[in-house]
């Protein structure tokens, strides 16, 4: 008595790969509303769709889990090839993601994966159930739009302890050369990288322009305290980067201590990326690894003279 062929999955991962693939892009096309600001709606609700949707055509919990990563992997390096998303703002987004996509696949098997196990579910009823998903990614999108169209405002700041006077490190600031040492990890893997800041007449309302390895940001001068404070506010930007993160105004304060000066570098942005829960701690992350950097470098300078 011959033995019952093995059932054929691969055919049927294939398919669900390219659904989710499908699923993901379409959703983000729909959901991008001109790269002004990003929400739920593409940082919840289109990962977990695609997981659901994989899990909609593949029914092994084995393969469903390695066709969601293959999904996730293959969809990001579509976007980045295709210059739609950048590659750290892709890691950035990636644990969200991936936990959107994993409960939507979770789902997806307990609700849809095991009804078509036993043949309770329709091939048609799965269809049906693909061609809406877009629909409602649209939907969810128009909804969501005036919702996150609000910026919230936040300010940063990291302190230094620079082994000089007031005055020395003032001098530091104000003539920054070329910077280099270290970077931190973020600028190493694709933040702009501060390379060296240029100044005009040194008083109030002068010219301050800071050059990066991918652009460069104009300011003016609002605030000047020679040897205690240095306030910028922002004025243009050529970094690469979408309109929903704004650059809004800098400073540096400068407090004497017996130990040297400690310098406190303060920045303002503000951002449309929600839910804010997930993207308040990794935009002060990003902020603070340029701050961090710039003020290695002052105090360098400084201890140096």
């Amino acid at each position: 008595m011959e033995d019952d062929p093995k059932p054929q999955y691969w055919p049927g991962a294939a398919v669900g790969i390219t659904v989710g693939v499908v699923t993901a892009l379409v959703g983000y096309l729909l959901s991008v509303s001109g790269h002004d600001s990003f929400g739920v709606v593409i940082f919840c609700l289109l990962p977990f769709i695609t997981g659901l949707s994989v899990a909609a055509i593949v029914r092994p919990k084995a393969i469903l889990a390695a066709c969601v990563i293959t999904v996730g992997v293959l969809s990001a390096a579509i976007l980045i090839a295709t210059r739609l998303e950048g590659f750290l703002c892709v890691v950035l987004a990636a644990p969200i993601m991936a936990a959107g996509m994993a409960i939507g696949a979770v789902v997806g098997y307990l609700l849809i994966g095991r009804r078509r196990e036993h043949e309770r579910l329709g091939k048609g009823h799965t269809v049906l159930l693909l061609l809406l998903l877009p629909a409602l990614m649209a939907a969810a999108e128009r909804v969501e739009r005036p919702l996150r169209n609000q910026q919230r405002t936040e300010t940063f700041a990291t302190t230094i302890l620079v082994d000089a006077s007031p005055e020395e490190t003032w001098n530091s600031l104000t003539h920054i050369p070329r910077l280099s040492g270290p970077q931190p990890f973020l600028l190493a893997i694709g933040l702009p990288v501060p390379t060296h800041c240029s100044l005009g007449e040194q008083t109030l309302g002068s010219e301050r322009v800071c050059y990066f390895d991918q652009g460069e940001i104009a300011q003016q001068v609002t605030d000047w305290q020679p040897a205690a404070r240095l306030e910028v506010a922002i004025t243009g930007s050529t970094l690469p980067g979408r309109r929903w993160l704004e650059f809004i105004g800098a400073s540096y304060e400068l407090k004497e201590v017996s130990e040297g000066t400690l310098v406190t570098r303060y920045s303002t942005i503000g951002s449309q990326l929600y839910p804010r829960w997930y993207w308040r701690g990794l935009e002060g992350w990003a902020v603070t690894s340029e701050h961090d950097y710039v003020l290695a470098n002052i105090k360098r300078i400084a201890e140096s003279r």
